[in-house]
């Protein structure tokens, strides 16, 4: 599985890491770094999910909360995979093509369809349009309009369905253009700024317990 990399640098981790070369505690130091940015991703693609998703619906920033692995420091250099796939490309954007059918099925914002697939509904209709298609539920609602006064349902009540309106739930498109979101991750300076600070308490300690 490809995983979205996370590398945090700047000018003063690298002047921080010199000083943990001389004191033999670059990876240790880095690992300590690592962690933090870990945790910052974690929160951030925690909030994410509540900001973006409704209760019920899909939880894909929850996800990629959930597949936040742990640095692997070597060199001095921690690195932090994200096994979950489509996070890199709503960060990059790009054009999103149909693969396994015809079309991609893109929800209606506002409507059931959010969070959801064609295949969680059982009463969709297909409709033509110029670019493809959409799939939409019709909807309506039964009434009782009185009783049969006679024959052999005498007494009974009967029903009509009064048609309230079809409602889209889903477009069919082959391909979607999707815009880069750079706040799909913590801003670069936010995550250099936990590492360093995380990094130079590290540092700080271990010096403190050297002398």
């Amino acid at each position: 599985m490809s995983a979205l990399i996370v590398r945090v640098q700047s000018e003063a981790l690298t002047a921080l890491g010199a000083r943990a070369r001389a004191a033999l505690v670059e990876e240790p130091m880095a690992d300590a770094g690592g962690r933090a940015v870990k945790l910052l991703l974690v929160e951030h693609f925690t909030e994410l999910n509540e900001e973006r998703h409704r209760a019920g619906g899909e939880h894909f920033y929850a996800d990629a909360a959930r597949s936040v692995q742990n640095p692997e420091t070597t060199g001095g250099q921690a690195t932090i995979a994200i096994d979950k796939i489509g996070l890199a490309q709503r960060l990059f954007g790009g054009t999103i093509r149909a693969i396994n059918g015809k079309y991609l099925a893109i929800p209606v914002e506002g409507t059931d369809a959010v969070g959801k697939v064609p295949a969680d509904f059982t009463n969709l209709q297909f409709f033509k349009t110029k670019r493809g298609g959409g799939l939409k539920l019709k909807r309506a609602v039964a009434s009782v309009v009185g009783h049969v006064r006679t024959g052999k349902n005498k007494g009974k009540s009967r029903n009509e369905a009064d048609i309230i309106g079809d409602v889209v739930l889903f477009w069919l498109v082959p391909s979607v253009d999707q815009d880069a979101d750079p706040t799909v991750l913590p801003a670069d300076e936010e995550m250099q700024s936990v590492a360093y600070d995380a990094m130079d308490q590290f540092l700080t300690r271990r010096l403190a317990s050297n002398n």
